[in-house]
């Protein structure tokens, strides 16, 4: 923003706005001015106490929204007053319990992920689990396919199912039939009555 200093960038926005923020800043005032006006008088408020020196449209919008002005500076300011029970020594980066993340990992089944951070021994150890386990990496249904994302045994629709208890009962009446005829032939051969294994068969088929 062209400032000589970090904390002037709410005295830019208390000129300029910004509309994503809901600061409304000073009307005919963009960046390029603002950072112009706040590097040559240093603050909004100075250049409000020297608004004089300006002329034309500047002067006066500058003159008309001095409150806007100073309201929009405030709502870009950043309250460092916030109590906070933290300590910056609270916040440094310390080595991670590695083997707690492992166990998560393995337990959660991040697999990419573990891969990503420990390579090839949380992998070794994931093969270890599905092991003891007996169940297969990923496959947390055992109706799924590992690897395959499908139904090993899906569930048959409803044409399916009277298609097999059509076949069933056609495959128990034929088992029947065969039988019924197997023994009267044997029946026959003994006495000699071939008529007669021919009208039991038509009368099992239902024909004649």
């Amino acid at each position: 923003m062209g400032v000589a200093r970090p904390e002037q960038v709410i005295d830019v926005l208390g000129l300029w706005g910004d509309a994503s923020d809901n600061i409304p800043g000073v009307p005919g005032i963009g960046e390029k001015t603002a950072s112009k006006l706040i590097a040559q008088y240093g603050s909004v408020e100075n250049l409000l106490e020297h608004a004089e020196e300006l002329k034309g449209k500047q002067r006066e919008n500058l003159e008309q929204y001095r409150e806007q002005a100073l309201l929009s500076k405030r709502l870009a300011t950043i309250n460092l007053a916030v109590p906070l029970e933290l300590r910056l020594d609270d916040l440094k980066l310390r080595p991670a319990n590695e083997e707690a993340v492992k166990r998560l990992l393995i337990e959660f089944e991040f697999n990419a992920i573990g891969r990503r951070l420990f390579g090839d021994e949380l992998q070794g150890r994931t093969r270890v689990r599905e092991s003891v386990n007996g169940t297969p990496q990923g496959a947390h249904d055992s109706a799924y396919s590992p690897g395959i994302g499908r139904r090993a045994n899906p569930i048959p629709t409803a044409h399916e199912t009277g298609s097999r208890r059509r076949g069933s009962t056609h495959s128990s009446s034929a088992g029947s039939e065969r039988e019924l005829t197997s023994t009267l032939r044997s029946t026959a051969t003994e006495d000699g009555s071939a008529a007669a294994v021919r009208g039991v068969r038509a009368r099992a088929t239902g024909s004649g």
